[in-house]
């Protein structure tokens, strides 16, 4: 069976879901660094809408968090990209420099909050995958 995984990733955590053979989802998450200064200055400007200046370790601090996450996906062997806009399009910035890992990716998608069982309920839709809690839609044929 392939490995399925589900990525959805902000300035300050990563959630990887890998659905298993049996449709259930396995969750793991990724903390970034909470000395991130640039990551705080981040999310604060967001919710005041000021634009402040990110610090200079801020940066390295997101490559070195980028890099956990990449190495714990690594096995995957269908990768779907969520979250919202920033981290998931510098996190597919670093993905489009590794080959392996690009021919993996099967699609970005914008989803700006994680909610667990929303996640891996559109992440089995995505991959079309029923479980015992999620059966088929049965069709009644037409007369």
């Amino acid at each position: 069976m392939m490995k399925l995984m589900g990525l959805w990733v902000d300035l300050r955590r990563a959630y990887m879901i890998e659905i298993g053979p049996d449709g259930n989802p396995a969750v793991k998450c990724i903390e970034a660094d909470p000395d991130d200064e640039g990551a705080r200055e981040h999310s604060r400007a967001r919710e005041s809408r000021i634009v402040r200046r990110k610090g200079p370790g801020g940066r390295d601090l997101r490559r070195a968090f980028y890099q956990q996450i990449l190495a714990a996906v690594s096995g995957a062997d269908r990768i779907v990209l969520f979250g919202p806009d920033d981290a998931k399009h510098e996190l597919d910035l670093e993905i489009r420099k590794r080959p392996h890992l690009l021919e993996r990716m099967v699609d970005v998608l914008q989803l700006d909050k994680f909610e667990e069982a929303d996640f891996a309920a559109r992440l089995r839709a995505y991959y079309r995958l029923e479980t015992k809690q999620n059966p088929p839609s049965r069709r009644v044929p037409a007369a």
